[in-house]
């Protein structure tokens, strides 16, 4: 085994996955210069689904992936070298090597699901975790499905949320820790918790529905109509003041039912 450069695997990491190729880890390369592939392949062949620009902001992955791509190059760089020089001044066994078939089947692992969660879930499912790993690409697709069939960009927010948590949660369980294969993910978790918060979870997710509706209601009704019946100077006034109205409404249900609950403590209480 020789020394690597670290400073070519940087630099030939400018394509990723080009320093994993220079040094020795062609599986690891492949899984990085795929992930930026598709995820370029799949955000613009999204716009293109939806004739909107909006899926466009996928792309926000691709500097995460070149970062990540050429900072693990350094790091495997390193891990060679140290080997080389254990190997020349102590015994061989003083830092593990990198080429270890054992330290390199856990290494790919983790690789070939971080590939996999490019399309989130498919890499849980790749791990063992088959329960979150449809949860999450059901929530994923269903967020596209409803983009392209409402024509409306409200839950685009949800879909770099859902990509990002489905990545690193796959990383976390690829690197090895004991984990629930039965447990929900998180964002389900939070309404099967025991949290005294999520104790009246199906007022919670009912105010949700009421939410969603209202505002595709006036992105997809209201609005398009004061487009073309009111002047764009009025236009702007109104549809500022109809989101604050809710929002105020919204606030005032709230802070009622908050004191409403806190007297019924009190009253319990006081008995």
């Amino acid at each position: 085994m020789i020394k690597k450069s670290r400073l070519a695997a940087f630099i030939l990491s400018f394509i990723p996955g080009g320093g994993h190729f220079y040094l020795g880890f062609p599986v690891r390369g492949i899984v990085f210069f795929i992930s930026t592939f598709v995820d370029v392949v799949f955000s613009f062949g999204l716009a293109v689904a939806v004739q909107d620009e909006d899926p466009l902001v996928l792309l926000i992955a691709l500097p995460f992936i070149w970062l990540w791509a050429a900072l693990d190059s350094i790091y495997l760089a390193d891990r060679i070298n140290r080997s080389v020089e254990a190997g020349l001044t102590q015994s061989s066994e003083a830092i593990p090597s990198v080429h270890h078939d054992e330290y390199r089947k856990k290494q790919n692992t983790k690789a070939i699901a971080m590939f996999l969660s490019v399309v989130p879930g498919a890499g849980h499912m790749y791990l063992g975790f088959q329960k979150q790993g449809f949860q999450l690409m059901l929530m994923f697709f269903t967020c596209i499905f409803l983009v392209d069939w409402l024509r409306t960009s409200l839950f685009m927010v949800f879909l770099p949320a859902i990509w990002f948590y489905g990545m690193f949660d796959a990383m976390y369980k690829a690197s090895g820790e004991e984990v629930d294969q039965n447990k929900d993910v998180m964002m389900i978790s939070w309404f099967n918790g025991n949290a005294s918060w999520m104790k009246d979870k199906s007022k919670l997710l009912g105010y949700l529905l009421v939410f969603l509706g209202s505002a595709l209601i006036l992105a997809r009704i209201v609005f398009p109509i004061i487009d073309r019946e009111i002047s764009w100077e009025i236009r702007g006034y109104l549809q500022n003041g109809i989101i604050a109205l809710l929002f105020i409404l919204g606030g005032i249900k709230l802070l009622t039912g908050s004191k409403g609950n806190s007297a019924g403590g009190k009253g319990e209480s006081g008995l």
